[in-house]
């Protein structure tokens, strides 16, 4: 066992502390708002703390008198202007490009360890909501691929109105409408979709759901839903298993304030403490870098979001026919927008380079698609004269063309091939 004393500091984006109906819609779909959580945890030996603070806060001092910043404030990732993320990379401005060229760059290039945690808020609430789902006996499942499979279904074919009646309270009227509304949707969604294509494998998938569903019932429903940091906690844990560093060599920091902060304090760390951000490198390193994520994701989910389903209706006349994938737009970059890729794909092989460094959840989509786009432009291409050999729309079939590749094998270890 690594007996190395480790410090990690931690901080999170798009983080709500519980979901909820808030003026009759639900919080987590709302503007500006993210289905994505994301925390991350900065780790550095106590030896390479002065080196590292010395060296960002060089770093800070310059981009705060880029933007305009006192001393005193604080030089934060929602600095950067939402607008500068519209297409990723290639909306961003003079400014923000050099910001994240020069983060990126210190980041690989010190002894700073990361984990990532990144979880689906609506994969929360249809677990949260599903947990006491009763199936006959004698019907036998893959948890794994039914969770997935309903998750998925629920957020391509977003109907808000149903979501919200899961937080209306618990009884059996109210379950029993929720199971037989679903149905409803699955079959008009089978239905529908039959004969089309692209929609072979889905529809399978479908059928097997509304099987299940035909042959439970579910209890439990509540009016809100409070987030659990238990996930960002187990994901955590196996990093530090896989570095084989113990718990309490562990002291842990977070941002003060954090609810996070309570549940840190069940595990065996040597310290646990908060922290103002305005004093600790370590924290605002990770505040940049989830925030980073988490807006990436966030374009990523609103570029590619099918059209929202207003009730049963809507499904007549959706587009089933026609796939969505990525505007070419994300991938008309220049040279130095082509280099930001490359650097941040070296960022998460060389910094991110355990099994548990990335730590999703059942429904792993977006995590995927944020870590596929980073490895096609970044990886795919060795020079930006031959990614430049490619126009814009081939680009943008040939990565989803990737990613269908590369999802293939995330179903199989889901159970979809058997």
């Amino acid at each position: 066992m690594n007996k190395d004393s480790w410090y990690f500091y931690f901080d999170e984006s798009f983080h709500d502390r519980k979901i909820t109906v808030k003026e009759n819609n639900i919080n987590i779909y709302s503007d500006t708002f993210s289905d994505m959580y994301v925390g991350v945890f900065s780790g550095f030996k106590k030896q390479d703390e002065d080196s590292i603070t010395a060296q960002y806060l060089d770093f800070e001092k310059k981009y705060k008198g880029i933007y305009g910043l006192s001393e005193a404030k604080e030089l934060k990732g929602t600095r950067i202007n939402k607008k500068n993320f519209k297409y990723g990379i290639q909306t961003f401005n003079k400014n923000a490009l050099e910001f994240y060229n020069e983060f990126f760059n210190f980041l690989k290039d010190k002894n700073i360890i990361f984990h990532i945690s990144m979880f689906s808020k609506t994969e929360f609430l249809i677990t949260s909501a599903f947990k006491n789902l009763c199936i006959s006996p004698g019907i036998r499942i893959n948890n794994e691929a039914f969770i997935y499979s309903l998750i998925k279904f629920l957020f391509v074919y977003r109907d808000v109105n149903f979501l919200k009646k899961f937080f209306y309270g618990d009884n059996e009227f109210k379950s029993l409408d929720i199971i037989n509304y679903l149905k409803d949707l699955l079959r008009k969604v089978i239905s529908n979709s039959n004969g089309i294509p692209r929609k072979m494998k889905e529809r399978e998938a479908l059928i097997q759901l509304l099987y299940i569903l035909d042959n439970s019932k579910i209890y439990g429903i509540q009016n809100e839903y409070f987030w659990d940091h238990s996930k960002v906690f187990k994901g955590f844990n196996s990093l530090l298993e896989e570095m084989h560093v113990n718990e309490n060599n562990i002291s842990l920091l977070v941002d003060k304030g954090s609810d996070i902060y309570d549940s840190s304090k069940s595990y065996n760390y040597k310290l646990v403490n908060e922290l103002d951000s305005r004093d600790s490198v370590g924290i605002r390193i990770s505040d940049i870098l989830s925030n980073f994520i988490g807006r990436i994701v966030l374009q990523l989910d609103e570029d590619l979001r099918e059209e929202e389903i207003k009730n049963l209706n809507t499904l007549n006349t959706f587009d089933y026919k026609t796939k969505k994938i990525l505007n070419p737009k994300w991938f008309e970059i220049n040279q130095n927008k082509f280099i930001l890729y490359k650097n941040i794909s070296c960022f998460f092989k060389s910094k991110c380079k355990y099994f548990s460094s990335i730590y999703t959840g059942v429904y792993f989509d977006y995590t995927t698609l944020f870590l596929y786009l980073i490895n096609y432009i970044g990886d795919t291409y060795s020079t930006y004269t031959e990614f430049k050999t490619i126009d814009s729309n081939k680009h943008s079939e040939r990565f989803n063309d990737y990613c269908i590749i590369n999802m293939l094998e995330r179903y199989k270890n889901l159970g979809f091939n058997r």
